[in-house]
Formats: C-alpha cells, structure tokens, sequence
C-alpha cells in the first residue's frame, strides 16, 4: 500500500499571483459560512477552508460513530484549513503543501474544503463533484496533504468542476474495533466519509456543486475508501461514480478478513496493560543508531510514562471503553511519534508496525462483507482505477 500525492495536482505547479478579490458567504444547515474568492490567471475560484460536517469526536463521541454538526449563531469564518487528524504515521512532516498545518493536528478534525469555479454574474451555477479522500495507510495525511491551490484550480476547477477534500479519523481513533455480542463496531474513520458526503449531498449546492454528479475520489487508503463507499449500502446515492488510484477494498490491507483484527480492543488492553511488551531489539533495528536496545528496555513498558490507572482486570468491554474515552492520550509515545516539536521519539512505529495497519472490518452493516464478494453483490457504480507513475512523489520537498 501506498501514500501518493493528488495525481491531478501534480500535472502543473504554478507561482502565478494569487489575488484576493473579496469574501463570499453562504448559507448551510448548520449556519453561515464565510469564504473567500480568488482571481487566478483572470478566473475566479471560490474557497471555503475549514468546514466542521459534525461534531468534534471527543469525550463521549471518542470511538464512536461521528454525530452531525449543530448549528451555529455566529458567521463562520471558513478561511483557514482546519486541523488535520492525529497521526500515527510520519509520512507528511515535509509534505511542501501540508507540513505547517500538521503540527496542528488535533482529535477535533472533521473538517472538509470546497473549491469551486465562481462567477458573479450567475451564483445560481452548478458544477459536477470530485470528493478527494486522502491516503496515508488509514494511518496518516489529511484534507490538505499535496493540495497545491493553483494546480487545483488550472487542473480540476477551470475545468468546471467542484472539489472537496475531507478529513477523517485515523489510527485508533478512527479504526478501534470491539465485538458486541455478534455484531463487530468499528470503521468509525469511514464512517466520518459518509457523514461527510451527507452533508456534501444536503449543502454543496450553496457552493457551486451538483450534488447528483459526485465522483469519488482517492489514493491509497483513500482508494479503498473509495471502493467501499461504491459498494456499501449506506452509501448508496451519495456518490454516482469513483476513481480509485493504488488501493481497493479488495486488497489485503483494506479490511481485516481472519482471526483478532489488530486495533482491536483486546490488543490495545493488551499493550496498554504490558501483557504483551514491545520489542526493544526490534525497535533498535527499527530506528538505526539513535537508541540501542539497552536504552530502549531501560523505558517503561512500552514507553508509557504511565500506565492507564483506569484499566483494571476482569473489566466488561464497556467499562473498557469508558476508560478508553476518559484517560487516553493519544500523544503518547506508544501511539505515535512526536515529530512536530524538533525531537525523535524512539516509538515512532511502535503499535502499527506491531499490531498492524488500520484495516476496515466487517461489520454487517457499512462494510457488510469482505473481498470478492462485497463486488459482486454490491458493484452498483461505474469506476475507474490504476496506479500512479511517481508513487511517493508528496514526499519530496521540491518537485
């Protein structure tokens, strides 16, 4: 599985001026938002950054299905993109387009753009939709990875088109799974994309776009994403066609399909309780001559400064989840790498490359099966799919 950059994007980088002209408004069903439109090379485009399509998945809505966005009194100012999902991946710090914006990535992430062709003399102009899901090993990346604004508009909105890009949650956050009684819950970062669409499909007509053409749109994880909102049921009509670039939800990655799934409950009880230990030699090899495995196993079990005071045994699933909720940190070093602030944590590929790659599950109802025969029940949308010639290309600082 791959992390590619916005293959359109990268057909033209530009440093033509961008100007500001002047600011728009529009209204949705949470409120009024507050954009900005932009002459570039004589054309307009409007941009609307940073819109929350629900509520911020914390405390209580931590590892659960996203809720819709309440309305909001004041205008929204929808100028800045906003942060961008916890990461549990290091695959974007030099990201050229992206890499200021990640050391703000936060829990409270659902957020999506719109980018859409404006012409003053007629508002009431409607456009076909490309919704851009990001890939990143449903590990990292997010809404405004690669996205390079003028070569969005030369590429995709000159074309006449409108172009939305979502965020989504990640790691545990948006791929923990549990079993309740027979049912799997889980898939909730997929479960962000439809909330997402819904409300694509209920405003997107304030910001130029048809909601009757959406096309999806995504690499990676974000092509298998794409391949699974084809086929799921919940999101029958929310999308008319996709393009699935370098991932499917065919693929072995993509949904867990035998035994434990990895970012299962059980396997976090399991590291967060020291049950199962984290290799030191393992991370030594993993990590060059930065830490020898002697520096490594003078740690706290895997790395934790603290153990999570909440878990007890023979707790029920639910008394697990609420501690999960409660006591968490996700910027732990056994979660995640710490990057953003200049120093190198040992951990940085701790839980994922011992538990795994976030993997959708099966759950009976948004991923009803798995493989082969989730196409051939549910194949309902005309697709077109591929690989990219320059796989990896976002990583370089200069193009």
């Amino acid at each position: 599985m791959v992390a590619t950059f916005l293959t359109l994007s990268l057909l033209y980088y530009s440093t033509t001026a961008q100007i500001l002209e002047k600011s728009r408004s529009v209204w949705v069903e949470q409120g009024l938002v507050r954009g900005k439109i932009y002459n570039i090379d004589g054309r307009h485009i409007q941009i609307f950054r940073g819109i929350p399509f629900a509520e911020p998945p914390v405390g209580s809505l931590r590892f659960a299905k996203p809720v819709k966005k309440a309305r909001w009194n004041q205008e929204l100012s929808a100028v800045e993109y906003g942060p961008p999902c916890m990461q549990f991946m290091d695959f974007h710090r030099y990201d050229k387009f992206s890499a200021d914006n990640m050391r703000r990535q936060s829990e409270d992430c659902l957020y999506l753009n719109v980018f859409s062709p404006y012409d003053h003399e007629d508002e009431s102009k409607i456009f076909p939709i490309i919704v851009w899901i990001h890939g990143g090993s449903f590990l990292a990346g997010s809404a405004d990875t690669g996205i390079d604004m003028e070569a969005v508009a030369r590429n995709i909105i000159f074309k006449g088109i409108t172009f939305v890009t979502i965020n989504y949650r990640l790691g545990p956050l948006g791929f923990i799974n549990m079993q309740v009684g027979e049912k799997m819950e889980g898939n909730f970062g997929i479960w962000d994309q439809v909330m997402a669409l819904q409300w694509i499909h209920a405003n997107i007509k304030q910001f130029g776009g048809d909601p009757s053409k959406v096309t999806l749109m995504g690499e990676s994880a974000g092509g298998a994403s794409c391949s699974l909102l084809a086929l799921s049921p919940i999101a029958e009509g929310l999308a008319q066609r996709a393009i699935i670039m370098s991932g499917s939800s065919v693929a072995g990655w993509a949904i867990h399909r035998h035994g434990t799934p990895s970012w299962s409950v059980e396997n976090l009880v399991k590291y967060l309780r020291c049950e199962k230990s984290i290799s030191g030699e393992y991370l030594s090899e993993m990590i060059g001559d930065e830490f020898t495995a002697e520096e490594i196993s003078k740690k706290k079990c895997n790395y934790q400064t603290e153990l999570v005071p909440c878990l007890t045994d023979d707790q029920t699933l639910e008394e697990q989840m609420s501690c999960f909720r409660k006591s968490l940190n996700f910027s732990s070093a056994i979660f995640r790498k710490q990057v953003m602030d200049g120093t190198l944590d040992a951990s940085s590929l701790t839980l994922p490359i011992q538990l795994g790659v976030s993997k959708m599950v099966v759950d009976g109802e948004l991923v009803p099966e798995s493989g082969a025969e989730l196409v051939r029940k549910h194949a309902r949308i005309p697709i077109m799919t591929g690989v990219a010639r320059k796989e990896w290309a976002h990583k370089k600082r200069e193009y």
